[in-house]
């Protein structure tokens, strides 16, 4: 469970990095547009899918 969680703060901070401010924290490259639209959708489908699963469970447990 460590791992994982580690693993998801980790993704988050580097996507961040590269997302707000266009280049990695760690290496300092510059991230292309297409990199930056692709990560944008990522976490709009990643938000999407949490909000359905948080909407799946809701309605289980209120049966």
């Amino acid at each position: 469970m460590e791992v994982l969680i580690d693993f998801i703060f980790s993704t988050t901070y580097h996507g961040l990095g590269r997302l707000v401010f266009g280049k990695s924290f760690d290496t300092g490259e510059k991230v292309p547009l297409w990199k930056k639209i692709f990560l944008i959708f990522l976490a709009v489908v990643l938000i999407f899918a949490l909000l359905a699963l948080f909407g799946l469970g809701v309605n289980y447990f209120k049966k």
